[in-house]
């Protein structure tokens, strides 16, 4: 299925910068899962860039509810630094039950979906970007910069482990 409702990377080119003219917005291109949330009231619907269903992120669809970000839809990139694109996929594409490491995956916004400048667009991100960090630290597991994600399974084990042992 062909991608819908979403902006396109493309490779740098001069040329290209040239017919842009004087001011352009450049961000970074991260290699993870595109990812269109759309707010409702009650709701969080995530959806790949086909338009399939991301249904098992409730760490970030329970934080983008906390924005009360009613009738906005965002663009981003489901991520975590250090985990390869198959990986990020495995991970967010299931449809069954959650993965194991569904708690490590992060959603970085850089668009609003809508009929609007891409300066308009950027000012609205600046103040969505000002209430996340009003909210203080979202709950989810951090990736170690030296794991792999098997680690991150066996480091999430072993403390699920101490704790039980604990109680």
């Amino acid at each position: 299925m062909p991608r819908q409702g979403i902006m396109l990377c493309y490779p740098f080119d001069p040329r290209r910068l040239e017919k842009w003219g004087r001011e352009a917005f450049i961000q970074l291109k991260l290699n993870g899962e595109r990812c269109r949330a759309i707010c409702f009231p009650n709701q969080i619907q995530m959806l790949s860039s086909e338009g399939n269903s991301i249904p098992f992120l409730s760490h970030i669809a329970e934080a983008l509810m906390k924005l009360g970000l009613n009738g906005v839809e965002l663009d981003g990139e489901l991520y975590v630094h250090g985990f390869s694109l198959q990986d990020i996929h495995s991970i967010v594409s299931r449809k069954v039950n959650s993965h194991a490491l569904s708690a490590a995956i992060e959603y970085h916004i850089f668009d609003i979906v809508e009929n609007d400048t891409q300066r308009n667009r950027f000012a609205a991100l600046n103040v969505i970007d000002a209430r996340i960090r009003g909210l203080g630290p979202v709950s989810y597991t951090h990736l170690r910069a030296h794991e792999t994600p098997e680690h991150l399974v066996c480091r999430l084990l072993l403390e699920k482990k101490k704790q039980i042992q604990s109680t």
